[in-house]
């Protein structure tokens, strides 16, 4: 009963009730897909990439691999305003914005770009003995840390993943050393770097 004055009435929903038009509702599929190819710079097809597409709040709806020629499907999506993800081995990832409308399949081809790596060994300066437990450190153009590892028994590092660009690469832990280098697309660079002096 609804009177003059404020009334307060408390509903409760069912555990997989969402409000109408929500992208991925819980037990009902939409009727929309996406679909494309993943292929990298040079246009090859990627096979065994992974594609995603995420809601507004980064909820993965769906999730597809790529197959030999690079396709992938993503079925079962409600309209509204994605984020299509993907990722493969030895390439940058890559995400692109997507419209899904109601019903219906609509094309997204991706390009990823290979991934750059540096790789090298960190000796002690006087001696030329490869130093383990060395922290190298990888700065962007703004000085900021990217990437970071600490050298192996024989003194090796290797940073994968890594963007084109200006970097300086800096070994600490014993008394520092930095040095300046640029990496393009798909370099797989080599550099060296010595300390001045062991640890105590």
């Amino acid at each position: 009963m609804v009177g003059d004055g404020p009334t307060s009435c408390t509903v409760t929903l069912p555990g997989d009730a969402v409000a109408p038009g929500t992208p991925g509702r819980a037990g009902t599929p939409g009727t929309a897909s996406v679909h494309g190819v993943v292929c990298d710079a040079e246009g090859t097809p990627l096979a065994g990439a992974t594609v995603l597409i995420l809601d507004p709040a980064g909820d993965v709806v769906a999730r597809s691999t790529s197959g030999a020629g690079g396709d992938y499907t993503l079925a079962g999506l409600h309209s509204g305003h994605f984020t299509l993800q993907v990722s493969a081995r030895g390439h940058r990832p890559a995400a692109v914005p997507v419209e899904v409308e109601a019903s219906g399949s609509a094309r997204h081809d991706l390009t990823l770009h290979p991934a750059g790596a540096l790789t090298g060994t960190v000796c002690q300066g006087r001696t030329g003995r490869p130093l383990a437990d060395a922290r190298v450190t990888l700065l962007n153009a703004d000085g900021v840390p990217v990437a970071s590892v600490v050298t192996t028994d024989d003194g090796t590092y290797t940073l994968t993943d890594l963007a084109p660009g200006a970097y300086t690469l800096v070994a600490a832990g014993y008394p520092p050393a930095a040095s300046r280098l640029t990496l393009g697309h798909a370099d797989a660079a080599t550099l060296d770097l010595d300390l001045a002096q062991s640890a105590e």
